[in-house]
């Protein structure tokens, strides 16, 4: 097994909220990646008007924050 696909297997094995915090720590280790993706999240802010689109717009709000 490589060194990829055991960090993939410990990742399968990790609460949701833990896989949140992997997520933003990895992101803080490439800010290019970070700032691409929150320009991409701003160009589809208020795109969705129904009941999903609303709640994903808070949780970014939250990511934001």
């Amino acid at each position: 097994m490589t060194l990829v696909e055991s960090i993939a297997n410990d990742l399968r094995d990790l609460p949701n909220a833990k896989l949140v915090e992997v997520a933003r720590f990895v992101r803080e280790l490439v800010p290019e990646a970070s700032r691409r993706q929150r320009e991409a999240l701003a160009k589809l802010k208020g795109a969705m008007g129904d009941e999903a689109g609303l709640a994903i717009e808070e949780a970014l709000k939250e990511e934001d924050a």
